[in-house]
């Protein structure tokens, strides 16, 4: 299920990507936009793209952090003495 879960998610947030980009693209195609808009336009894509990527690495299913993975040890071995 968490297979599932994370290739959905690469999937929803690749197309979304390349969606906003072929959008961009096309409404270049038909507008003359000057290299500062289109400067703008390209780091509002790569930021987007970049939260995107961050969705996904959150889906990872091994990006819990450090303390989670404690916290979870602890409670499957409770002889260690975690408090």
């Amino acid at each position: 299920m968490v297979f599932f879960t994370l290739l959905s998610t690469f999937v929803l947030a690749f197309s979304l990507s390349l969606g906003l980009l072929l959008a961009l693209m096309l409404t270049d195609a038909y507008v003359m936009f000057s290299q500062v808009a289109l400067a703008a336009m390209f780091l509002g894509w790569l930021a987007i793209t970049l939260a995107l990527a961050g969705l996904c690495s959150a889906a990872w299913p091994g990006a819990n952090g450090v303390w989670s993975d404690a916290v979870e040890s602890s409670g499957s071995f409770p002889s260690w003495g975690a408090t």
